[in-house]
């Protein structure tokens, strides 16, 4: 970690994060490069961001649908609003598949993830066999 106080910034080498919320698993969050610098939020407040690079793997073991895991060249989270988005490829593995979008924004909260598409890259999913019940 090194941190430029004049400029209001603070950057990592292979950064490791574990972002906690009070209703969720927690998210667990690393990447090869990253930095943290203030910006106002929505309402207009400072807040920080997080913006990860090369290699950002996102993983959350949730009790109700099993391991989750988010792959993308970088990621932009917002710790305090629990909220991350990209307007890279990621690609989305779960117990049921794995998806691939050109974008997505995401509510850690709640587990809402909203993929977006682009002329190149439509939103893909391949759902695992063993996930359609036999009758």
């Amino acid at each position: 970690i090194r941190q430029f106080e004049k400029d209001e910034l603070t950057r990592m080498s292979l950064p490791k994060l574990h972002l906690t919320s009070p209703e969720q698993p927690p998210w667990d969050i690393s990447a090869e490069h990253g930095y943290i610098r203030k910006r106002s939020n929505p309402q207009g407040r400072p807040e920080d961001v997080v913006y990860l690079r090369d290699t950002v793997h996102m993983a959350q073991n949730h009790p109700a649908r099993g391991l989750v895991t988010l792959r993308s060249s970088a990621f932009y989270i917002y710790p305090e609003r629990q909220f991350a988005e990209t307007d890279q490829d990621v690609m989305i593995d779960t117990s049921v598949g794995r998806t691939k979008a050109a974008g997505m924004r995401a509510n850690l909260e709640t587990g809402l993830l909203m993929l977006t598409s682009s002329s190149t890259q439509r939103v893909h999913t391949i759902v695992l066999p063993d996930q359609f019940k036999k009758s």
